[in-house]
């Protein structure tokens, strides 16, 4: 509520500063999916959160690829484009068939590694989803400095 009422992000930079009586003390982590079982909801009632999902969102569009989300999620050109995704003030999600595409918003990303991600997404497009393309493999480069260089053409 601290960082809604100060118009600030969900990000770890703003997380300190709305919270001071805990100082240099306070850890911030995520809560990923491994870590859902763990929580135990007061009330048995669902929500739906995909609706309040920040944009732009950077959908990951894997198409045929033998590289599962596990293994992709860990690699440092995953981490790359959370943290350029994150400086957009955007999110990151991999897509999902049959439940995502009702989420799609103008100036959302999709994001493909491979000419059969690509595919998927034009044939969203042609059904009039809105998406501003990124190719993973040349967007996010491992290079310092080629890194900038080319997420600045992501934005053009």
């Amino acid at each position: 509520m601290r960082l809604k009422k100060s118009n600030n992000y969900l990000l770890f930079e703003n997380i300190r500063p709305a919270l001071p009586e805990f100082g240099e003390n306070l850890l911030v982590y995520p809560i990923l999916n491994k870590h859902l079982h763990f929580i135990t909801p007061l009330e048995k009632k669902t929500i739906n959160v995909i609706s309040f999902i920040k944009h732009p969102v950077f959908w990951v569009f894997k198409g045929d690829s033998l590289i599962d989300s596990g293994t992709m999620k860990r690699s440092p050109t995953f981490r790359n484009l959370i943290d350029f995704a994150s400086s957009q003030y955007g999110v990151v999600k991999m897509f999902e068939k049959g439940k995502d595409i009702e989420y799609f918003f103008p100036g959302d990303f999709g994001v493909y590694i491979n000419s059969a991600g690509k595919e998927l997404i034009d044939n969203y497009v042609s059904l009039g989803k809105s998406f501003k393309l990124f190719d993973l493999n040349t967007m996010v480069s491992k290079i310092p400095g080629e890194k900038q260089k080319h997420l600045n053409m992501a934005n053009d």
